[in-house]
This record gives C-alpha cells, structure tokens and sequence, in this order.
C-alpha cells in the first residue's frame, strides 16, 4: 500500500473538545498560501508509485473555499497518480459549504466522505461549539448520495458530559436511520487545552464514568449489529468490505507519507513529525526547507509495543509469531499465564499465534497490554 495523510488545519470555529491542531478564524489569503505550500512539499518529494488510499483530514478540509480545494485536489492526483481500486477520503462537517465543495470531491475522484456529526441532538451540538444542526446532518448524506460519491462515514462522540445512555441510544437510532456503511464512534478523550477538559479542571464536568462509557460500547455493538455493521476497530464500525483501508494502514503499522502541520509519518522504522505552528510550516514549504521538526527511530522494543496495542484494538487481532519475526523478540512464555487468565475470563481468544480480544476485552486493553511492558522491561 502507498499511503498519503494531508493535514488542513483550518476551521470554522474551534470545537470545545478538540485537541488536534487546527486554527478558526483565517482568511483567504492565508489558505491560499497554505495551498500552495502543500503543492510545493506534495512535488519537492521524491515520486513514488500511485496511491492506494489518501485521507485529508483536518481541522476541516470542506473550509476551504472550492477553488482551493480544488487546486489541492488536484496537486495531489497529479503528484503520483491513483492506483486501481483507491479509496480517497475526505473529511467534511455537515453545514461546511457542502453545497460547493460535494461537486468538487465527486469531479476529482473522491470516493469517499467522513463526516462530523457528533450527536444528533441540537443542544448538545451547541454545548459541543458546533456549528451545524441535525438537519444540516440529513441534508450532507443526500448530498453525497446525489453527487455519487460510493461510501460515507459518520462520527459521533459518547461519553459526553451530562450524556445518558437514553440520549446515547437515541443519537446511534437516528445515525442508523441514515443507512450508512460506516460509523467512527469515540469515546470522549478529555485532552489538554481543550474548553472541556478546563471546564471538568473547574468542577463543572464530572470526571467520566467508565462504567457509563462501557455501556455505551455495549450499546453501540448491540444497535450496529441490528443493521449489520461489526466493529473492526474499537472505535470503527462497518459492513463487510466498507471498513476504511486508511485507518487501517495505522493499525498495522504499516508506511505512509504525511504533509501538513503537525501531521506524523512513518517509513520504515522511522516515524517524524511535521513542524506544527501552521504559518512556520507553510513558510518552510514554500522556501523547501524540511519541514520535519521530530523525527525517532523506532527500536524492536517500540515496534514490538505499536505492532501490540494497535493490533489489539481490532477485531483480527495480532499474530505474536509474525511480531517476533518482524522484531526478533518473543515475550510469550513470560506472560503465558497472564494470556491464560485473560482467555478464562473472556477477554481475548487464542487462535494458533493470533490474539483477539472480545468485546470486554477491548474496553480493559491497557490492562491487558501492561504485562507485555513489564515483560519487555525486564529483556
């Protein structure tokens, strides 16, 4: 698979959970500029062989007005080409100009639309700082439908403050409502120098009831599983055959190119990250200075753990052997009888050298994963 990642870090106004980096507020002139540095870095690169899957997230890449979309569309096909049978994501908000930029994604081959949803109720979208409405949701999903546009993915965030199960049931019944192939459903993150995470720090949120949050996966499996979508991924719901080939790169640890502020990479064993304030990358991409400002080489110990705990979190699991070939290290006589006591108690399956874990055993990966660490400590 070759694999790209574009970061547009603009938005229209900052929602109050979110931690990536992303910027309200800006003008025309500095996405246009914007634009032009990703085309820059986008050639400077060397060429490599067409893409497989490509996913520009953000931020909220619909914000931009449709001529720079356009153009950076259109800089990125041109860069290596499309393999055959690519999937080409891009995120959208419901409400986000969607009426220009739909016709945009389908005339440049976008086959593919994740879409911020949230919560389907119009009060806590605003407790949220989002900007669309529920109607604006329905009116997306026709939107992509008319235009062609093969698949759609909706998000929605549980665990949300004052957020019961009824009112978690309710957004999943109305989400569902819309057929889709595939559902991203977050469990809320309380992240540094979010409005949320200062509101909890002030007493104004109750800290998360992981029992609550718990239910709620339960609640979601249950629904989906009504409509004929499984998770494949802790967070990622779908059809057979709609699961997203991006997303899927990441968990296995797979390479993939990046270009954005603060956007990550990863080639080989090594993994970089990208300059992060947006104007001092911008002006390193146009002057084509690198825009790296981190970059790690990751050593068996560190690929042993990503191969792990991403692997973990999906339904097929990870295969210990393959892991030991790819990093030389083997840790499972160590903790042989933790992995027993794990599958006595319904947590993971065991299936020649695959470990899966169940749907309780999901929501206790950390626990799961920890003796893995204890056990590499000691090589």
């Amino acid at each position: 698979m070759t694999s790209l990642y574009v970061h547009v870090p603009y938005c229209e106004q900052k929602c109050f959970y979110c931690a990536f980096n992303s910027k309200a507020g800006s003008g025309y002139d500095d996405r246009a500029r914007f634009v032009d540095a990703v085309t820059t870095e986008l050639l400077r690169r060397p060429n490599r062989r067409p893409l497989d899957t490509i996913y520009i997230g953000g931020g909220t890449p619909s914000v931009l007005e449709p001529v720079l979309l356009d153009r950076l569309l259109h800089a990125i096909a041109e860069r290596a080409g499309l393999a055959e049978g690519y999937e080409w994501t891009v995120e959208v908000n419901p409400g986000t100009a969607v009426h220009a930029v739909m016709p945009v994604l389908a005339a440049r081959g976008v086959n593919r639309v994740s879409m911020g949803v949230q919560s389907m109720d119009p009060r806590r979208l605003k407790e949220m700082g989002r900007l669309h409405s529920p109607s604006d949701v329905t009116e997306a999903v026709e939107l992509v439908r008319r235009h062609g546009i093969r698949r759609f993915n909706l998000d929605l965030i549980y665990g949300q403050p004052h957020q019961s199960l009824n009112d978690w049931k309710r957004d999943l019944d109305e989400v569902l409502s819309f057929e889709p192939e595939h559902l991203s459903l977050y469990c809320l993150q309380y992240e540094d120098g979010t409005v949320w995470t200062d509101r909890r720090r002030r007493g104004l949120y109750e800290s998360q009831d992981e029992d609550l949050a718990a239910d709620m996966f339960h609640a979601a499996v249950e629904a989906t599983g009504a409509k004929g979508l499984r998770w494949y991924e802790v967070s990622n719901f779908s059809v057979p055959g709609a699961e997203s080939l991006h997303n899927k790169v990441y968990w296995r640890n797979e390479d993939y190119e990046a270009v954005g502020p603060g956007a990550y990479g990863r080639e080989g064993s090594v993994r970089w990250k990208e300059i992060e304030d947006i104007k001092a990358w911008t002006s390193a991409a146009l002057d084509g200075h690198d825009v790296r400002a981190e970059e790690e080489t990751l050593g068996p110990k560190e690929d042993y753990l990503d191969l792990l705990t991403s692997g973990l979190r999906t339904r097929e699991g990870v295969d210990l052997e393959s892991i030991r070939r790819r990093t030389g290290i083997d840790v499972s006589d160590s903790i042989q009888s933790h992995l027993n006591s794990t599958m006595e108690k319904g947590l993971a399956e065991r299936e020649g050298s695959i470990l899966r874990l169940t749907n309780e055993g999901v929501l206790v990966l950390d626990d799961i994963v920890l003796p893995f660490y204890e056990a590499l400590d000691r090589r």
